[in-house]
């Protein structure tokens, strides 16, 4: 070091120590909730992101159903609770503002109840079955096929439950749902189907007959 008269000082051979941030974070996401089937969900389900970086991290990133976010650290936690499919797109940014690979998860959450309608037997005197002419009614005489149509649009139709006067006849796991019905009875009755959901929602759907079975 030189002093100068002049008030100048002259320093020399300075060496600068640093570190080069030259690599962005990870970050990755776990969801936690009801999982009932494959990435279907019966309720809310809970986001956790988590990001690292080998210097400091910034901001995570996340955009859930087109609607972006933006938190401070190295972690964040939110629920998602509508009923429907969603999708999470994340990413993290470090604090030298390197932006890491962006990551998607897409799930379903299935609060809805399926959809149920008997469609046979329609109003008309049935004998062992087979529909005789039409009526304003339905009357049987002798056994019969129950019908139902049945769909659910998040995790899908498991099974149709057939009930006659609440006494369960049958069910069915696979469309077209149908049931077939000997069961004694005699005089004023009600068929009923009910649909459920993999989650577990259920619809119901009657109809009230006349029906005589004697063996």
């Amino acid at each position: 070091v030189d002093f100068y008269t002049d008030g100048w000082v002259c320093v020399d051979h300075i060496a600068i120590a640093g570190k080069q941030d030259m690599f962005p974070p990870t970050a990755s996401i776990s969801l936690s909730g009801n999982m009932v089937a494959p990435s279907v969900y019966a309720g809310p389900v809970t986001a956790t992101i988590t990001a690292k970086d080998d210097m400091k991290m910034g901001e995570i990133h996340y955009v859930l159903d087109g609607s972006e976010s933006v938190v401070s650290g190295s972690s964040t936690t939110f629920r998602v609770s509508d009923d429907g499919d969603h999708t999470i797109e994340y990413w993290a940014v470090d604090a030298t503002g390197n932006e890491g690979a962006h990551g998607t998860v897409s799930f379903a959450i299935d609060n809805s109840p399926p959809t149920v309608a008997l469609t046979a037997p329609e109003p008309g005197l049935y004998l062992l079955g087979n529909k005789l002419l039409g009526m304003s009614k339905v009357f049987i005489i002798g056994a019969f096929t129950a019908e139902a149509t049945a769909s659910d649009a998040e995790s899908g139709v498991y099974r149709v439950e057939f009930l006659l006067d609440g006494d369960l006849v049958a069910e069915d796991t696979e469309a077209p749902y149908s049931a077939y019905v000997a069961a004694k009875h005699m005089g004023a009755g009600t068929i009923k189907a009910i649909a459920y959901d993999l989650t577990g929602n259920s619809a119901e759907d009657s109809l009230d007959i006349t029906y005589y079975k004697f063996l």
